[in-house]
């Protein structure tokens, strides 16, 4: 079963770099607008927040460590989690330090800019995409599958979402390695889960918790701040709407 499940883990990893190459298709092929995707990651990502982390990590926080214990340990570890992304945020070159007369290229870099920060948000949720498949199909093949769909139906707009962002600014080959990257952390999670027999859900609540800080800035100091300057209150609308009902279901699946 443990092969099984490792195979699984692979599948579902392997659907990010699916996706990587469906956002190089569609990039050559004109058939998404940029601001489309922005506006669905912000929906998806704060759904993905208020709907699934946030009451993941108060539950399993309080049956573990206590209802005020575990809302303070983990409270700070979503600060920490904020402030070090915040930290990498400030090595990464913003738009405004490129030069103005070239407003096209500053779009750019910093569609590049909020790639790298999406990239460093979802690194440790991935191992932990990983962790849950492999235990999940193990202790129930059933609901281990509907957990592989929940998060294929996560990882593939994510794969076209960075790739469409970094296609531009790097070769091809470049992204879709990243995306490559990204994957094999999936399986990496998988790999620890086989090998050390890792199912501790306290440290998976705490590790969040500091996913979750990183992607609170994600969301609230990349994305609102492109959503912001968005002019086609359409494209807001259908992005923002998709990207929440997506989400929903993968959760719900998983």
């Amino acid at each position: 079963m443990n092969i099984l499940a490792l195979i699984f883990v692979l599948l579902v990893s392997l659907s990010l770099v699916g996706g990587s190459l469906l956002g190089i298709y569609l990039h050559k092929n004109k058939k998404i607008n940029i601001e489309l995707i922005i506006n669905y990651l912000f929906g998806s990502m704060v759904t993905l927040i208020a709907v699934k982390l946030v009451p993941n990590i108060i539950i399993i926080s309080e049956e573990f460590l206590g209802r005020w214990k575990g809302l303070v340990i983990c409270s700070v570890l979503a600060f920490l989690g904020f402030i070090i992304i915040k930290q990498i945020d400030l090595f990464i070159p913003h738009h405004e330090e490129y030069d103005n007369k070239h407003e096209h290229s500053c779009y750019h870099h910093h569609l590049k800019h909020v790639a790298y920060i999406l990239i460093t948000s979802i690194v440790i949720y991935n191992v932990i995409q990983g962790i849950e498949i492999f235990n999940n199909i193990n202790e129930d093949f059933g609901r281990g599958l509907l957990v592989c769909l929940s998060y294929i139906i996560w990882n593939i707009p994510i794969g076209i979402i960075i790739t469409y962002k970094l296609i531009n600014l790097l070769k091809q080959r470049n992204t879709i390695m990243i995306s490559s990257i990204l994957s094999f952390l999936i399986l990496l999670g998988g790999l620890i889960a086989l090998i050390f027999n890792f199912n501790n859900q306290i440290i998976l609540t705490l590790l969040l918790s500091v996913t979750l800080g990183m992607m609170i800035f994600m969301v609230f100091c990349e994305l609102l701040d492109q959503l912001i300057k968005i002019e086609d209150k359409k494209n807001i609308t259908i992005g923002i709407i998709s990207g929440i009902v997506l989400s929903i279901i993968s959760i719900i699946l998983g």
